[in-house]
């Protein structure tokens, strides 16, 4: 129940602070399906958040096909998690040498939802990030940097809501933690995660992703350095 309150904590703080994006999807989408469904004809100009909307949920498609084939291959050892660290790492700091896109998300098409949902199935090794790889895929297809950042997020929601929804919990655990600690953990990983919203935008916004890529780097290269000085301990 610690995991599921976190989980409701990190989904509160992501729907704080994409307050307005999140009524807008839902109110667009709803209002395109009525004209749909009514025998009127809907323009995605007129709707663009609608658009959207349909996007974020084609990117579930090849990563949700490839996380539920290939999940089970790869184990989260520290190993293979601090080389996806370092690649991880080498590639958010290459993304600041990138091209500077000029496309919003309105002009992004299947093609792009369909390229993005590949680039964040690599998450299925440890070590890569999802939002990571949505947002190098984002950028790749030439999304400027504020349209990317936001959009990777919008993708995060619904995969943070299907997990809820859809994973088994252990209602009997919740019995062994008190209302009180529940709502802490819920607090601090709501709080936790709005911040780390904020400042992941303001780094894509500033080109200053390299800042996340040393981390990743930094973490990496010490999840290696422990496995090898483990490994000549055993000899």
């Amino acid at each position: 129940m610690i995991e599921m309150a976190i989980d409701l904590g990190m989904l509160a703080g992501l729907s704080l602070f994409f307050t307005q994006e999140i009524r807008h999807v839902i109110r667009e989408s709803i209002l395109f399906a009525f004209e749909f469904l009514t025998g009127k004809k809907p323009s995605l100009a007129r709707y663009p958040y609608a658009l959207t909307s349909g996007l974020v949920f084609l990117t579930a498609i090849p990563s949700g096909i490839i996380h539920f084939v290939f999940s089970d291959l790869f184990m989260s050892q520290l190993l293979v998690a601090g080389i996806g660290w370092v690649i991880m790492g080498f590639l958010l700091c290459a993304s600041r040498f990138s091209e500077e896109g000029n496309r919003t998300a309105y002009e992004m098409n299947h093609q792009d939802a369909f390229l993005i949902g590949l680039m964040r199935s690599a998450a299925v090794i440890p070590g890569f990030s999802a939002l990571g790889f949505s947002l190098l895929g984002s950028l790749s297809s030439g999304i400027e940097r504020s349209e990317a950042v936001r959009f990777s997020f919008l993708i995060f929601i619904p995969a943070l809501v299907g997990r809820l929804l859809f994973k088994p919990w252990d209602g009997t655990d919740f019995v062994m933690h008190s209302y009180g600690l529940l709502a802490a953990y819920f607090a601090v990983a709501a709080v936790a995660g709005y911040l780390a919203v904020w400042i992941v935008v303001k780094l894509t916004e500033s080109r200053k992703l390299f800042i996340f890529g040393f981390y990743c780097l930094l973490t990496g290269l010490l999840a290696l350095f422990s496995q090898l000085a483990g490994a000549l301990v055993l000899r």
